[in-house]
């Protein structure tokens, strides 16, 4: 059986890295397959050149009935004849960047195709944005229930999952568990560090000779990006910090660029953008951790991936995320569960308090000093065991393995169509 893996594009990120995963486990597996998005960012995941379909990309907002009339048509009418010929592997769609994907895929679903809504990130997951765009075109201009279309029930359609709490929001859909399957990302071995990586990292980032600390994400709100600048300040002197990608969507543009200019008006030691200014394989190998702030999560391939660069995770812990890796006998030492400024989770500030709380305490030593204290942060960029590096690296290469990923799959599909 033939299957198409659709995304709405192969843009640098997570489920990018998925695609191109999962391309190579198919190949391993002896699985047909193609991938088809709306713009394929001049990828080729596993070797093959994907199929174009424009109408899979982001659904801009504020289009008129005529237009969406249009594109509903046309997004039907090329996804249709992929659903005769084989199974449609989608990715993200509860996601709600594109709802005219969703309404199609709900017709194709009554008319007997076969889908796999593979789950990344929901909607209803602290994304109003997309939930106001999923209401204004499944609900106002097509005039259909969202819950029917997201969660239809129906024998033909299954979810593959990255981890529990994906489960229990499914459930929560009335979505039967014997319709979810647990399919954790895979996760491939790095190439071997590169020789002289953090001399060249350092000089073509004009970084002093400090420890350098990766965030290598795009700068979106949901990555926190205002903790970075606190924690660039807590350690400064002692490090320096780099986020790899920009923003894309011009709403997240919009929301982070304030940060970027604060981090520009005092001076802190962070790079914005690495990852289009140096090689991100040298950014992994010449870094001494890699740090995460983030505040939501779907897999949490940021908690595995820079172990087996050898490099310590440090930072912000989801529960929610690493509660499935510390199953699997992983070790997150270096991780707090909240920052607090007087008594208060900093993410859960306003954005004033925050940009409050990073003057003052860029301007006083003492106030960074007793942040530290009450957080009990003075260790965070500590160098790790490197015992501890390699049993967590051992462990993650025994579960997330490209082999297993590809066999699950195949059983996957053997037994569920």
């Amino acid at each position: 059986m033939k299957v198409w893996i659709l995304h709405h594009h192969l843009l640098t990120g997570g489920v990018t890295s998925v695609i191109h995963t999962q391309c190579k486990a198919y190949q391993q597996a002896g699985l047909d397959y193609e991938v088809v998005v709306g713009d394929p960012a001049r990828r080729s995941p596993g070797g093959k050149e994907p199929t174009v379909i424009e109408g899979l990309n982001y659904l801009p907002k504020d289009l008129n009935k005529d237009t969406l009339d249009l594109k509903y048509q046309e997004l039907k009418a090329a996804l249709e004849p992929l659903a005769q010929e084989g199974l449609l592997h989608v990715h993200n769609l509860n996601l709600g960047k594109n709802p005219l994907l969703n309404l199609v895929i709900a017709d194709l679903l009554r008319s007997g195709a076969k889908v796999i809504n593979h789950c990344h990130d929901f909607a209803e997951d602290h994304r109003p944005l997309n939930m106001e765009h999923l209401n204004n075109i499944v609900v106002e201009y097509a005039g259909r229930d969202l819950e029917e279309v997201l969660y239809p029930k129906c024998q033909n359609l299954i979810y593959a999952i990255i981890n529990k709490a994906d489960r229990h929001l499914l459930n929560k859909h009335g979505v039967e568990d014997d319709k979810i399957f647990n399919t954790p990302n895979a996760i491939s071995p790095p190439k071997p560090a590169l020789a002289g990586a953090r001399a060249r990292v350092l000089s073509q980032l004009g970084l002093p000779d400090l420890p350098l600390v990766l965030y290598p994400v795009r700068a979106i709100t949901r990555k926190n990006i205002p903790e970075l600048l606190l924690l660039s300040i807590l350690f400064k002197g002692q490090a320096s910090f780099a986020i790899t990608q920009p923003a894309k969507n011009p709403i997240e543009v919009e929301a982070v660029q304030p940060w970027v200019d604060l981090a520009q008006e005092l001076k802190l030691p962070v790079v914005f953008e690495a990852g289009l200014k140096t090689d991100f394989k040298a950014l992994m190998a010449g870094c001494q951790v890699v740090v995460t702030t983030s505040t939501n999560e779907g897999f949490g391939l940021g908690f595995l991936e820079p172990w087996l660069h050898r490099k310590a995770v440090v930072g912000r812990n989801l529960p929610q995320v690493t509660s499935d890796f510390h199953e699997q006998g992983l070790k997150f030492p270096h991780l707090y569960d909240q920052l607090k400024i007087k008594g208060v989770d900093f993410p859960k500030m306003d954005d004033p308090e925050k940009r409050a709380t990073l003057l003052s305490a860029n301007q006083n030593l003492s106030i960074a000093k007793s942040i530290l204290a009450e957080n009990q942060l003075d260790n965070l960029l500590s160098p790790s065991d490197p015992e501890l590096i390699e049993a967590n690296a051992q462990k993650i290469l025994e579960h997330y393995s490209v082999e297993t990923y590809g066999q699950n799959f195949k059983q996957i599909y053997a037994t569920s169509f």
